[in-house]
Protein backbone atom coordinates (compact mmCIF):
# COMPACT_ATOMS: atom_id res chain seq x y z
CA UNK A 1 0.00 0.00 0.00
CA UNK A 2 0.87 3.12 -0.76
CA UNK A 3 4.31 2.54 -2.89
CA UNK A 4 6.15 3.53 -5.79
CA UNK A 5 4.70 1.81 -9.01
CA UNK A 6 6.37 -1.44 -9.86
CA UNK A 7 8.46 -1.20 -13.34
CA UNK A 8 6.24 -3.26 -15.80
CA UNK A 9 3.14 -0.62 -14.38
CA UNK A 10 5.24 2.33 -14.76
CA UNK A 11 5.96 1.32 -18.12
CA UNK A 12 2.61 1.78 -19.45
CA UNK A 13 0.83 4.63 -17.24
CA UNK A 14 0.72 7.91 -18.08
CA UNK A 15 1.33 9.14 -14.60
CA UNK A 16 4.91 7.75 -13.76
CA UNK A 17 5.63 9.02 -10.39
CA UNK A 18 1.72 8.77 -8.23
CA UNK A 19 1.55 6.30 -5.46
CA UNK A 20 -0.65 2.66 -5.72
CA UNK A 21 -2.12 0.92 -3.47
CA UNK A 22 -1.74 -2.96 -4.89
CA UNK A 23 -3.89 -5.90 -4.80
CA UNK A 24 -2.56 -9.55 -5.84
CA UNK A 25 -4.82 -12.32 -5.64
CA UNK A 26 -2.77 -15.78 -6.76
CA UNK A 27 -3.75 -18.87 -7.41
CA UNK A 28 -1.85 -22.06 -7.98
CA UNK A 29 -3.45 -25.25 -9.49
CA UNK A 30 -2.18 -28.70 -9.59
CA UNK A 31 -0.69 -29.82 -11.12
CA UNK A 32 0.58 -26.73 -12.86
CA UNK A 33 -1.20 -23.62 -13.36
CA UNK A 34 -0.66 -20.30 -11.64
CA UNK A 35 -3.12 -17.21 -11.85
CA UNK A 36 -2.89 -13.93 -10.63
CA UNK A 37 -4.64 -11.38 -10.89
CA UNK A 38 -3.86 -7.89 -9.90
CA UNK A 39 -5.03 -4.20 -8.98
CA UNK A 40 -3.25 -1.09 -9.07
CA UNK A 41 -5.29 2.31 -7.76
CA UNK A 42 -4.44 5.49 -6.58
CA UNK A 43 -3.00 5.04 -3.17
CA UNK A 44 -5.61 5.28 -0.04
CA UNK A 45 -8.87 4.56 -2.19
CA UNK A 46 -9.31 1.42 -1.19
CA UNK A 47 -7.04 -1.34 -3.70
CA UNK A 48 -7.03 -3.97 -0.97
CA UNK A 49 -10.57 -4.26 -0.58
CA UNK A 50 -11.32 -4.24 -4.01
CA UNK A 51 -12.74 -0.91 -4.59
CA UNK A 52 -12.07 0.40 -8.52
CA UNK A 53 -11.92 4.48 -8.66
CA UNK A 54 -10.92 6.23 -11.58
CA UNK A 55 -7.58 5.44 -12.47
CA UNK A 56 -7.27 1.68 -11.22
CA UNK A 57 -6.15 -0.53 -13.86
CA UNK A 58 -5.55 -4.29 -12.98
CA UNK A 59 -4.25 -7.55 -14.99
CA UNK A 60 -4.53 -10.56 -15.60
CA UNK A 61 -1.71 -13.52 -15.39
CA UNK A 62 -1.90 -16.96 -16.13
CA UNK A 63 0.83 -19.39 -16.56
CA UNK A 64 0.76 -23.24 -17.62
CA UNK A 65 3.52 -25.77 -16.89
CA UNK A 66 3.72 -29.03 -18.43
CA UNK A 67 6.54 -31.54 -17.82
CA UNK A 68 8.55 -32.40 -20.94
CA UNK A 69 11.18 -34.60 -19.62
CA UNK A 70 12.41 -35.56 -15.72
CA UNK A 71 14.39 -32.07 -15.94
CA UNK A 72 12.19 -29.69 -18.65
CA UNK A 73 9.05 -28.31 -18.71
CA UNK A 74 6.80 -26.77 -21.04
CA UNK A 75 6.13 -23.15 -19.84
CA UNK A 76 2.83 -21.17 -21.49
CA UNK A 77 1.74 -18.08 -20.60
CA UNK A 78 -0.64 -14.84 -21.05
CA UNK A 79 -0.88 -11.58 -19.45
CA UNK A 80 -4.07 -9.66 -20.24
CA UNK A 81 -4.16 -5.84 -19.12
CA UNK A 82 -8.28 -3.82 -19.15
CA UNK A 83 -7.37 -0.49 -20.20
CA UNK A 84 -6.03 1.46 -23.49
CA UNK A 85 -6.87 -2.06 -25.01
CA UNK A 86 -7.03 -0.62 -28.78
CA UNK A 87 -3.00 0.49 -27.68
CA UNK A 88 -0.93 -2.99 -28.88
CA UNK A 89 1.84 -1.16 -27.35
CA UNK A 90 0.77 -1.96 -24.45
CA UNK A 91 0.83 -5.61 -25.04
CA UNK A 92 3.76 -5.46 -26.18
CA UNK A 93 5.64 -3.95 -23.04
CA UNK A 94 3.77 -6.65 -20.71
CA UNK A 95 4.80 -9.39 -22.76
CA UNK A 96 8.46 -7.73 -22.96
CA UNK A 97 8.69 -7.16 -18.83
CA UNK A 98 7.16 -10.97 -18.40
CA UNK A 99 9.93 -12.32 -20.30
CA UNK A 100 12.74 -9.89 -18.57
CA UNK A 101 11.43 -10.93 -15.41
CA UNK A 102 11.35 -15.23 -16.55
CA UNK A 103 14.88 -14.57 -18.07
CA UNK A 104 16.26 -13.02 -14.59
CA UNK A 105 15.13 -16.20 -13.31
CA UNK A 106 15.91 -18.92 -15.46
CA UNK A 107 19.84 -19.24 -14.60
CA UNK A 108 18.49 -19.57 -11.03
CA UNK A 109 16.08 -22.47 -12.45
CA UNK A 110 18.62 -24.19 -14.42
CA UNK A 111 21.18 -24.05 -11.10
CA UNK A 112 18.26 -25.79 -9.11
CA UNK A 113 18.08 -28.25 -11.40
CA UNK A 114 21.33 -29.24 -11.37
CA UNK A 115 21.02 -29.77 -7.61
CA UNK A 116 17.70 -32.16 -8.18
CA UNK A 117 19.56 -34.27 -10.61
CA UNK A 118 22.94 -34.59 -8.18
CA UNK A 119 20.55 -35.14 -5.16
CA UNK A 120 16.85 -36.24 -6.79
CA UNK A 121 16.34 -36.50 -2.23
CA UNK A 122 17.01 -32.32 -2.16
CA UNK A 123 14.72 -30.31 -0.53
CA UNK A 124 14.90 -26.47 -1.28
CA UNK A 125 14.28 -24.48 2.19
CA UNK A 126 11.61 -21.79 2.21
CA UNK A 127 11.39 -18.59 3.77
CA UNK A 128 8.03 -16.82 4.36
CA UNK A 129 7.55 -15.53 1.38
CA UNK A 130 7.31 -18.87 0.09
CA UNK A 131 4.41 -19.90 2.04
CA UNK A 132 1.99 -20.52 -1.04
CA UNK A 133 4.47 -21.95 -2.92
CA UNK A 134 5.56 -24.37 0.28
CA UNK A 135 1.63 -25.08 0.52
CA UNK A 136 1.65 -25.81 -3.06
CA UNK A 137 4.47 -28.27 -3.21
CA UNK A 138 2.74 -30.47 -0.60
CA UNK A 139 -0.22 -30.67 -2.21
CA UNK A 140 1.66 -31.46 -5.53
CA UNK A 141 3.46 -34.37 -3.41
CA UNK A 142 0.60 -35.61 -1.45
CA UNK A 143 -1.26 -35.76 -4.70
CA UNK A 144 1.91 -37.82 -6.25
CA UNK A 145 1.74 -40.15 -3.30
CA UNK A 146 -2.04 -40.56 -3.61
CA UNK A 147 -1.23 -41.59 -6.99
CA UNK A 148 1.37 -44.06 -6.44
CA UNK A 149 -0.32 -45.77 -4.23
CA UNK A 150 -3.12 -46.32 -5.89
CA UNK A 151 -1.29 -47.62 -8.74
CA UNK A 152 0.53 -50.09 -7.02
CA UNK A 153 -2.88 -51.23 -4.99
CA UNK A 154 -4.33 -51.82 -9.12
Amino acid sequence: MDAEPPPYHRKVIANKTDRIDRRNIGRMLIPGIFLLDSMFAPAGKGAEKGVEVEGTRQYRNAQFMTPETRSSTHFFWNYLHDFDTDNPNIALSLRNSLEEGFMEDKSIIEAQQKVFDADPNYQLLAIGADAALTYFRWALARRIEAERNAARAA
